[in-house]
């Protein structure tokens, strides 16, 4: 799993999705607040999609093969199919990871000021479920994994952490803007430029002590690692280096 999550190998998760099976991956992505609003103070904000054998029964009905196919569960283990996620949503999940599983409302507003008498009051924010889990050493494993994206020799993203003065925990990825079509090939030379993939890189810092939680979507970017990521590092400096340790 190391190596899986640093070297971002997509049949390693290819194969984990097979066994673990829809029901009980997407109950666990629920756990995480995706497929729902996270309840971020402004709005409109749209809740995603984490789908189900049910959700494609009710919205295929019109279909012959509206039945859930195994491949379709593998697909959803990287993240595509039918599964949509916002920046948002990322952030929070990633805030979720770095604090092993408690989990909070994001807010845009960290408090209110008063011009009349000069107070501020912050406003707290909302506890909600924790993720459980069976072991509290899997969030070691996947914090690990993470931390190799950054440090290990064939980590996605290991130029992000040279000369960091703090530890950054990290994983890149890339969203298709549209699907390849069978024994076919991306060829990006091939494509108008706002046909290529998202870039997408989500991280957190200190590792030990977490302080910010990032999300970053460049569209159309292509790379995860080599541009969201240095971008996901200028923001965590920016942020650490304004509010030290």
């Amino acid at each position: 799993m190391h190596d899986a999550i640093a070297q971002s190998c997509d049949t390693y998760f290819y194969d984990l999705a097979n066994k673990i099976g829809i029901d009980a991956l997407g109950s666990t992505l629920k756990s995480f607040g995706l497929g729902d609003t996270t309840g971020v103070d402004i709005q409109p904000e749209s809740p995603g999609l984490v789908p189900s054998k049910e959700w494609k029964r009710t919205n295929f009905a019109d279909r012959a093969n509206q039945v859930w196919f195994p491949g379709e569960t593998v697909i959803t283990g990287i993240g595509q199919g039918y599964l949509l996620v916002t920046p948002l949503q990322l952030a929070s999940a990633t805030a979720t990871i770095a604090a092993r599983g408690v989990r909070h409302t994001p807010s845009l507003v960290r408090g209110l000021h008063d011009p009349a008498t000069g107070i501020t009051a912050l406003r707290e924010t909302e506890a909600l479920e924790t993720v459980q889990v069976s072991d509290a050493e899997h969030w070691d494993a996947i914090i690990d994994g993470m931390v190799g994206v950054i440090t290990d020799p064939r980590g996605t993203a290991r130029a992000l952490g040279v000369n960091a003065p703090w530890s950054i925990a990290g994983k890149s990825g890339t969203a298709q803007v549209f699907t390849v079509a069978q024994n076919a090939k991306y060829n990006e030379a091939q494509i108008s430029e706002r046909m290529r993939d998202h870039a997408l890189f989500v991280a957190f810092a200190p590792i030990d002590n977490p302080r910010i939680a990032v999300a970053v979507l460049v569209e159309n970017g292509k790379s995860g690692s080599g541009v969201a990521g240095p971008i996901a590092r200028k923001v965590i400096d920016a942020h650490l280096e304004r509010a030290p340790l």
